[in-house]
C-alpha cells in the first residue's frame, strides 16, 4: 500500500505544514498498523475477561484496533511520543466510522497508551522501560528459538555463523555517517519535495520505471560528477540504489564467485569486510600507510580478481591515495582487475584543492566509482549511485530490472531539483565552511587540554579526526571518560582485520557546536589525565 494513498498528495501538503519526513512517518505507521488490524481482525485476544465477548459475539472493531496498536507499542514498531494519524485519516485508512476510531482512541487512552488534547494530535504516551504496560519482551532470538530453522542455503548457513552487528554502539558514540542536523538544509529541499508534489508528473505515477534509476536525476549526477570530481561519464552509465549496501551486495553477485579472492584495506569500514566475506571464500586484507592503500601488497596476490578502496579519503585513518599508488593500482587492473572506488568524504576537504576521483583516470573501463548522499544530506535521502565501465552496463541492467528495480520516484525527482538549481552544492559549500570551524576547535581543545598526550592525524578531510593517545592510557578509561564529557568517541579497533593499534580512536566533530565542543574537551581532559598509569 503507498504511503500516501489514503490522502492525495496536495490534501496532505496543505493541511499539514510539515517535513517530507514527518509525512513519511504517518504514512509508515498508517502501514504498519493497517498490516497488523488485518491479522488482528481475525484473531483479536479480548483485553481483559470483563471485556470478553461471548462465544458467538465477535471482538467489538475499535477493540480490535486498540490491541492491534498496543501489540505495536509492545513490538516497539510505534514509540513514546510518536503521533498517530488523525481520527479522520485512520477512518479513511481502515474503511471505518470517525465513531470506532474515536472508541479505539478513546480505549487507550483510558488504558494509558495514548495521550492526546483538544485539537491537539494523539501521541504514544512516553513509557519508561521496565512499564508495565509495554508487556513481557521477546527477543527475535527468544522467538526463534521455538522452533527449528527451515533447511537453510550454503549462503543462509553462512549468515547465521556469522557475529551480530553492533550497530547502535557505534550510533550512539559517534553518529557515524550523518551530518549535523541543525545543517540540513530542510526548507530547500521540503521546496524540490512539494514542487514535485503538486506537478504530479506521469513518472510519479508509472508503475514500469527504469531499473537504472530516473532518467532525470541521472543526468544531474552526471553534470555534478563532471563539475566536482573530473569524471567524464554519460547518464547511461549510472546506476541509481536505494541505499549504498545494496550497491555493493548486487556487485559481488555479478562479479564474485565462492572460490574468488577479494582485497580490501586494512583497517577498513567494518561492514564492506562483512558484505564482501558474505560473497568470497577469501577477503584478503592489505596494509594502509599515509599514502593510502599498498599497492605492492595487492601485485603479490595472483588470483585476486576485485579490490575494494577508498582514496580520496580512507575509512578511517583520512589517508589520501597518491598520485603514484593510484597510478599502480590502475595498471594493477589492466590485468583483469575490478577496482571498487568509494568516494568517502570526497566533498569535505579543508584547506585543500579537491582530488580527482580515481574513475577520472580510468582509460581501462576498469573502475566501478561509488558515491552516496548520506554524508552530505543525512536522513533526508539515502540514494546512492555508482558509475559503471560502459562494458558491464549491459550486465547490470538485466540483474537490477530483475532483483531490484523499485526506487522512491518522488525523492529521486526532488534530488534531481535540488541538484540542478545548485541548492545541493550551496549546501556542501556552506556545511564545509561550519564544519572547519569545528574541526579547528575540537584540534585545538585536544591539544590545549592533552598537549603530549595525544598525536592528531595531520589529514585535513571528512568529518571526524583521527587521534593516538599515550600509551600510559588504556583504552577503556578513553572511552569511559569520552562517554562521561559528551565527546564523541570511537575506537578504530573494529576497522582491523587482525591486532588492532591501541589507543587509536575516531572524534567526531560535525554534530557538536564550537561553544559543545569546548565544553566537552575540557570535560573529557579533565576526566582522563587521572586515569594516566
Amino acid at each position: 500500500m503507498p504511503v500516501f494513498e489514503f490522502l492525495p498528495f496536495r490534501k496532505v501538503l496543505a493541511r499539514q505544514n510539515k517535513t517530507y519526513q514527518n509525512l513519511l512517518k504517518i504514512g509508515r505507521y498508517c502501514v504498519d498498523m493497517k498490516a497488523e488490524f488485518d491479522h488482528q481482525f481475525t484473531q483479536a485476544p479480548a483485553l481483559s475477561s470483563d471485556h470478553k465477548p461471548a462465544d458467538d459475539s465477535p471482538v467489538p472493531l475499535y477493540r480490535t484496533m486498540a490491541e492491534a496498536i498496543i501489540l505495536a507499542v509492545r513490538d516497539g514498531r510505534l514509540r513514546s511520543g510518536e503521533k498517530l494519524p488523525s481520527v479522520g485519516q485512520m477512518s479513511r485508512l481502515q474503511g471505518v466510522s470517525r465513531n470506532t476510531v474515536s472508541r479505539c482512541y478513546q480505549e487507550l487512552a483510558g488504558r494509558g497508551y495514548v495521550q492526546s488534547n483538544t485539537g491537539a494530535s494523539t501521541c504514544i504516551s512516553n513509557l519508561p522501560a521496565g512499564s508495565p504496560l509495554l508487556g513481557k519482551e521477546q527477543s527475535v532470538e527468544r522467538l526463534s528459538s521455538r522452533r527449528d530453522l527451515p533447511p537453510l542455503s550454503e549462503f543462509g548457513n553462512y549468515i547465521m555463523q556469522m557475529d551480530d552487528v553492533d550497530s547502535e554502539l557505534v550510533t550512539a558514540q559517534v553518529n557515524y555517517g550523518l551530518p549535523a542536523e541543525s545543517e540540513l538544509p530542510l526548507k530547500q529541499w521540503q521546496k524540490a519535495l512539494q514542487k514535485q508534489c503538486l506537478q504530479l508528473s506521469p513518472e510519479l505515477t508509472q508503475y514500469d520505471a527504469e531499473p537504472f534509476g530516473s532518467l532525470r536525476l541521472r543526468m544531474a549526477i552526471a553534470s555534478y560528477l563532471e563539475r566536482s570530481r573530473a569524471i567524464h561519464c554519460s547518464a547511461e552509465q549510472i546506476v541509481i540504489f536505494a541505499g549504498a549496501p545494496q550497491a555493493l551486495d548486487l556487485s559481488c553477485r555479478l562479479l564474485i564467485d565462492s572460490t574468488d579472492s577479494v582485497a580490501m584495506e586494512n583497517p577498513g569500514y567494518m561492514a564492506v569486510r562483512r558484505t564482501l566475506k558474505m560473497h568470497a571464500a577469501s577477503v584478503e586484507s592489505l596494509r594502509v600507510d599515509q599514502d593510502g592503500l599498498c599497492v605492492e601488497e595487492l601485485r603479490r596476490l595472483d588470483d585476486c580478481k576485485f579490490v575494494y578502496v577508498t582514496p580520496a579519503h580512507q575509512d578511517p585513518t583520512g589517508a589520501v591515495m597518491s598520485g603514484v599508488r593510484r597510478a599502480e593500482l590502475l595498471k594493477w587492473a589492466t590485468r583483469g582487475g575490478i577496482i571498487w572506488e568509494d568516494d568517502h568524504d570526497s566533498e569535505y576537504r579543508y584547506g585543500n584543492t579537491a582530488i580527482p576521483a580515481l574513475k577520472a583516470s580510468d582509460r581501462n573501463e576498469s573502475v566501478i566509482h561509488f558515491g552516496s548522499f548520506w554524508r552530505t544530506l543525512g536522513a533526508l535521502t539515502r540514494l546512492s549511485y555508482v558509475v559503471l565501465p560502459s562494458r558491464l552496463v549491459p550486465l547490470f541492467r538485466k540483474a537490477k530490472a530483475t532483483l531490484c528495480r523499485e526506487l522512491p520516484v518522488l525523492e529521486q525527482l526532488a534530488l534531481a531539483d535540488f541538484i540542478n538549481c545548485g541548492d545541493f552544492e550551496r549546501h556542501i559549500l556552506r556545511t564545509r565552511l561550519a564544519y572547519t570551524k569545528r574541526r579547528q576547535a575540537m584540534i585545538y581543545q585536544l591539544t590545549i587540554g592533552l598537549r603530549k598526550s595525544i598525536k592528531i592525524s595531520r589529514e585535513s578531510a571528512g568529518m571526524h579526526i583521527v587521534v593516538q593517545f599515550d600509551s600510559s592510557y588504556r583504552d577503556e578509561d578513553i572511552a569511559e571518560s569520552a562517554r562521561l564529557a559528551g565527546l564523541p568517541l570511537l575506537s578504530t579497533s573494529s576497522y582491523y582485520d587482525g591486532e588492532a593499534r591501541a589507543g587509536e580512536f575516531l572524534v567526531a566533530f560535525a554534530q557538536l557546536t564550537e561553544q559543545e565542543i569546548a565544553e566537552a574537551a575540557e570535560k573529557f581532559a579533565v576526566n582522563l589525565l587521572p586515569a594516566s598509569v
